[in-house]
């Protein structure tokens, strides 16, 4: 386990996550659309960080760019459960 766990190790984490599910590796798409508006990539998971509210939680990008708690849901945890959960999907699909 590394010996001090960031929100830069976890954002590297949850990048190899979006590759190894297939999923877009970018929340935003390059091209924006008709009307010049942002468009976001449906199925990109996010690392969200909120200290108020208790630390880090994944988020997916939903259809018209809503977000969703893909883990943990309707929580918060600490950046070393975030670090367990992630190796641990990574670790298992490999």
């Amino acid at each position: 386990m590394h010996a001090r766990i960031t929100k830069k190790l976890l954002e590297e984490l949850t990048d190899r996550l979006n590759i190894q599910e297939g999923r877009p590796r970018s929340a935003i798409a390059k091209e924006r659309d008709s009307e010049g508006r942002l468009v976001f990539n449906d199925g990109h998971i996010t690392l969200d960080f909120n200290p108020h509210y208790g630390g880090y939680a994944l988020r997916e990008i939903m259809e018209s760019s809503g977000e969703a708690f893909y883990w943990p849901r309707w929580t918060r945890i600490s950046n070393r459960e975030m670090y367990q959960f992630l190796m641990g999907k990574l670790n298992a699909n490999e």
